[in-house]
């Protein structure tokens, strides 16, 4: 499917989307066991065709502090600048719902998080309401580089 030329939409989470973006994310062989019912709603999807390509949310860990996770792109829509596009939507999104500070934890994208404005940090670092979560617990091991961002106005 070519996607240079592709209708492609930028959106909130939809009810049902759960399945495709599980999907993308087992492809890529990113965690799905902590995914609540209660993380949907901070998804923003990517759709080209009307079909799901990519998935991003952030996760807030209080009423400032996010932690940016399950960001997932089909393959066929890398180096597009579609990845770009989905992180700095969920950003927004955050942003308007008062988050300030994001984290994120990674294996293999920190360059891609980087060129985006995060930047590494020690583990040690990392908020009492980052560390706690299940994905700097157990789910990504101590081989994980932990990223932050701030996105308040200005910073």
């Amino acid at each position: 499917m070519p996607f240079h030329d592709a209708s492609t939409i930028l959106e909130p989470y939809r009810p049902g989307d759960e399945i495709s973006i599980r999907q993308l994310l087992t492809a890529a062989d990113l965690v799905t066991d902590d995914l609540l019912k209660g993380i949907w709603p901070n998804f923003v999807v990517l759709r080209i065709n009307d079909r799901l390509a990519g998935a991003a949310a952030i996760q807030p860990c209080s009423p400032i502090i996010g932690l940016l996770r399950s960001v997932v792109l089909d393959p066929k829509a890398r180096q597009l600048g579609l990845g770009r596009m989905l992180v700095e939507e969920a950003e927004n999104l955050a942003q308007s719902d008062g988050l300030r500070d994001i984290f994120l934890l990674t294996h293999t994208a920190a360059p891609f998080f980087t060129h985006l404005g995060y930047r590494p940090i020690a583990r040690r670092e990392a908020p009492a309401t980052i560390q706690s979560t299940p994905e700097f617990q157990q789910l990504c091991p101590d081989s994980a580089v932990v990223m932050r961002k701030m996105i308040s106005l200005g910073l």
